[in-house]
């Protein structure tokens, strides 16, 4: 019985190699995940940037599309379009035609 309660010191050796050996893994493993995690957080990152650039692309030409709405309501812009595609004039308006 006492044999049994007892290890030998090849036993002990042996016991702390394989426990180094079993935290050498989780080492190596959390390091992996580490290194894996922190690629995917640079990719987000480069993601999250394009994205806002879209953004502000966007927000631009939100302001432009509302500039170009607050034009269609004024007078300036129905009288260039009666000119243009109408072909309408001003009363004692002068128009030179070139022929081609």
């Amino acid at each position: 019985m006492r044999h049994r309660a007892f290890q030998t010191k090849s036993q002990d050796r042996f016991s702390m190699f394989l426990v180094g050996i079993v935290v050498f893994l989780l080492l190596v493993a959390v390091s992996y995940n580490g290194m894996t995690l922190k690629a995917k957080q640079d990719t987000y990152q480069e993601r999250i940037a394009e994205l806002n650039e879209q953004i502000a692309e966007q927000q631009q030409r939100s302001q432009q599309l509302e500039a170009l709405k607050n034009y269609t309501k004024t007078d300036a812009y129905i009288e260039e379009v009666a000119k243009e595609k109408l072909g309408l004039v001003h009363p004692g308006e002068i128009v030179f035609r070139i022929k081609r």
